[in-house]
């Protein structure tokens, strides 16, 4: 659940409790936990909560990126807080960096299982099979099929805004690509924001690339699919894909980050729908960050850029 879902007073009736909070801009609090920090900070003010927490036993995991400043700072706040309150810190907060060599989850997978511990939880058995899919996807025969305009697969509220300027700012040698980016309201569009929002942008892959990829993988891209969510922990933007039949070919092009850089669970889970023995063997290898080999061999794969389709056709 968001941190703003849970009302302060009824933290007391929790035995353990794990949080996990990003920090945006220069120290802000993110917007799905502004009301609940709010509540904290108040309730911390009032004396009389000194031991609102003491029966509860919690665990703090940061996100954020060690070039700003303020580093992790809204979830420090938390954690400080639950402190000062009487919570029993289990473990030491968390600090996941999007600078590290798999972002958070770098410092995730170390701190995860110290939690557990920490709580006297046992960590989930992973036996092996073939995890639980979040969607159904179904082939629509020709009978099904029925032709729309064509729509851009995106999230409830988005507004598409033309791009009027993009300049960059940092030099072209320079390892952070830092853009100054102008955008155009169409008449009658209205974009209310408060100073520090963040906007998101939805990227589309080359169609191109998405078309040679198909390719090779045998895919037809003016199939006709639909998509239905199977499991309640899908984000707004690939719940939309699901609203009405889409082609293989837009699925790839706007919905799925083919051409991303995998990290360690995408090779661990991959290996579970391997049947070849040693390519099942191998990727479950890449995927164990407490293998030296293991360890090896992704980071020499990561330093080659490796994409996601690049591995999916490698191992066929």
């Amino acid at each position: 659940m968001e941190c703003d879902e849970m009302d302060v007073s009824e933290l007391p009736e929790n035995k353990t409790l794990m949080v996990l909070c990003a920090t945006t801009g220069e120290g802000t609090t993110p917007r799905t936990a502004l009301h609940f920090t709010a509540q904290l900070q108040l309730a911390a003010k009032d004396n009389s909560n000194a031991h609102l927490l003491d029966s509860v036993q919690y665990g703090v995991f940061a996100l954020g990126d060690s070039s700003y400043h303020h580093f992790c700072t809204a979830a420090k706040r938390i954690d400080d807080i639950f402190a000062q309150m009487g919570g029993q810190r289990t473990v030491a907060i968390g600090l996941g960096n999007d600078q590290d060599e798999d972002k958070y989850e770098t410092a995730f997978e170390d701190w995860m299982p110290s939690y557990w511990k920490s709580v006297n939880a046992p960590e989930p058995v992973d036996d092996g099979s073939v995890p639980d899919s979040q969607f159904e996807v179904r082939e629509l025969d020709s009978d099904e099929v029925v032709v729309a305009p064509y729509e851009r697969i995106m999230p409830p509220q988005t507004i598409q805004l033309g791009l009027k300027k993009n300049d960059r700012l940092t030099p072209s040698d320079y390892e952070r690509d830092i853009r100054h980016l102008r955008f155009e309201l169409e008449d009658g569009q209205d974009l209310p924001y408060l100073l520090g929002d963040v906007l998101n942008i939805h990227p589309m892959n080359e169609a191109g690339r998405v078309s040679a990829f198909l390719q090779s993988y045998g895919l037809n891209p003016s199939e006709m699919v639909k998509i239905t969510p199977v499991s309640e922990n899908i984000d707004a933007r690939k719940r939309a894909a699901s609203l009405r039949p889409r082609t293989i070919s837009q699925l790839f092009e706007e919905s799925l980050d083919i051409f991303g850089r995998p990290n360690r669970a995408f090779y661990k889970t991959l290996s579970k729908f391997a049947e070849d023995p040693k390519e099942k063997a191998e990727l479950a290898l890449i995927g164990n960050p407490d293998d030296t080999k293991g360890r090896d061999m992704y980071t020499k794969l990561a330093g080659e850029t490796v994409t996601f389709a690049d591995i999916l056709n490698k191992y066929t």
